[in-house]
């Protein structure tokens, strides 16, 4: 059993999975109701690529990461998940097979909801139809909004706007703890742990200063300024 909670990210909540607020728990209601709370350790493998998706996964706790493998046997990080997202569901709903495989990078809090009972209210209820495809629509914004990110901006400006992600913050000075090992960080911002550390090295200038997992920021607005600007950099 997992020894100890992840910490809240209220704005990563959203990054895979999650549907808009007024739809999501109410929504999925009467499948959560029929399955219990499951707690298991980070490193656990949730669901595969390729697998048949005969069920997909709430988080009620926690943080996960969809990756896949590549040819060379290393592994790409194409998204994080944490409370409130849903993963695998679209596989689920289509009655087809995962395209990326999932795992817990913390402990996690989740529950498990069967693809038959799903499709078979998705036949019937509109509503519940809507909010998956919002839901959808969500995560094809983000995965453009990624795209744009990996061609337009830096790394470091990539780097800084995740940490103001985490901070959720505009302005004034904040302080973040990384939930996850620093190469993981890397990971899931198409960077080398070297790269990782050549940005951090060059945020220090925007006020940024590191000890271990803890950041902080030292001017929330003047980071958010660098990190829109346009121009050369790591």
């Amino acid at each position: 059993m997992p020894s100890s909670k992840p910490p809240t990210l209220p704005k990563l909540a959203g990054l895979a999975g999650r549907l808009p607020h007024e739809l999501d728990r109410a929504l999925l209601a009467p499948f959560l109701e029929r399955s219990p709370s499951q707690e298991l350790p980070a490193g656990t493998l949730l669901f595969s690529k390729g697998d048949k998706a005969l069920r997909f996964v709430w988080l009620e706790d926690g943080l996960a990461e969809l990756f896949v493998a590549t040819e060379d046997g290393s592994e790409m990080q194409l998204d994080l998940a944490a409370r409130g997202a849903m993963l695998g569901d679209i596989a689920a709903a289509t009655n087809g097979t995962h395209l990326t495989s999932a795992r817990a990078l913390s402990p996690l809090r989740l529950r498990w909801v069967d693809a038959q009972s799903f499709r078979d209210r998705l036949a019937q209820d509109g509503k519940l139809a809507l909010g998956t495809l919002a839901g959808l629509g969500l995560r094809l914004r983000r995965l453009v909004k990624q795209i744009d990110d990996m061609k337009l901006r830096s790394a470091t400006r990539r780097l800084a706007g995740f940490l103001l992600e985490l901070a959720d913050a505009d302005e004034g000075k904040a302080q973040v703890t990384l939930p996850f090992e620093k190469k993981t960080l890397a990971r899931h911002l198409g960077m080398t742990s070297q790269s990782l550390s050549r940005s951090l090295k060059s945020l220090e200038g925007q006020g940024v200063t590191v000890k271990g997992r803890l950041f902080t920021l030292s001017d929330c607005a003047r980071l958010g300024d660098y990190r829109d600007q346009e121009g050369d950099g790591l």
